[in-house]
């Protein structure tokens, strides 16, 4: 099968023999694939400079096996450059794309790439622009986990009850939230801050460092559970780098 050239961005590449790639990528319509660049390392096309994380790329290949075979390589505008935690923050973007979304969906499940795609690609833009970046991946975890079906209901608690401001609530796994008392163990969040929730899309809705706080746990919370003991390498990376971080 060939196709049209198609909008990507590689999550991950690692050599393959002597002179080629395997790629990760993620893409709208095709979601994640698997595709070898014969020949990108000695390519007099420029393919190995191009084929990098971060960088808008149309790409066209073939093949109906999981593994692809590239044919074509275009760069449609400038990499992303990012550095420091916004750059590890780009890297556990894609991990979190690697481990959660099963590899060459096409189609065949009821995921959405296309809106997946589009939240990777904003939330990268974001993260060079946006001065705190905790809101571009607190955004980003919602609507992953949101498309994946697992984030729980904001609108009622697990009996049935409204979610209610300044009322305190533990998190049950798979179930949902639950009021509770401030001297529960769980992960504790305020009936008020999940009833943010609701704007955590909107642009010009402004947000607490209670709020932003309590909402990455939870979406800690969340993704720990998803991930079913997988580790995350960003995570470490980040952590290992922070003593060697300028202070201001």
């Amino acid at each position: 099968m060939h196709m049209l050239p198609e909008a990507v961005y590689v999550l991950n590449r690692r050599p393959y023999k002597e002179t080629s790639l395997i790629l990760e990528v993620f893409s709208p319509n095709y979601g994640r694939l698997n595709i070898i660049a014969n020949g990108a390392l000695k390519s007099k096309k420029g393919w190995s400079a191009m084929l990098q994380v971060f960088q808008p790329l149309l790409l066209s290949w073939t093949g109906r096996s999981s593994l692809k075979t590239l044919t074509a390589v275009e760069t449609p505008s400038a990499a992303i450059e990012l550095s420091g935690d916004r750059l590890f923050s780009a890297y556990y973007l894609n991990e979190l794309l690697l481990k959660l979304i099963p590899c060459d969906e096409g189609g065949a499940s009821s995921f959405n790439n296309i809106e997946c795609f589009l939240s990777y690609s904003k939330t990268l833009d974001d993260l060079c622009s946006y001065e705190d970046i905790e809101i571009p991946l607190r955004r980003f975890e919602y609507q992953l986990l949101t498309e994946l079906g697992v984030f729980p209901d904001i609108s009622s608690d697990i009996n049935g009850s409204e979610i209610s401001a300044n009322v305190m609530y533990q998190l049950i796994p798979q179930e949902g939230f639950q009021v509770t008392t401030i001297s529960s163990p769980r992960l504790l969040l305020n009936g008020t801050h999940l009833q943010e929730l609701n704007h955590l899309l909107e642009d010009d809705f402004v947000f607490s460092k209670s709020f932003l706080k309590q909402i990455k746990g939870l979406m800690r919370t969340l993704i720990t559970e998803l991930l079913g003991g997988q580790e995350l390498k960003s995570r470490a990376l980040f952590t290992t780098y922070q003593p060697f971080r300028r202070v201001k």
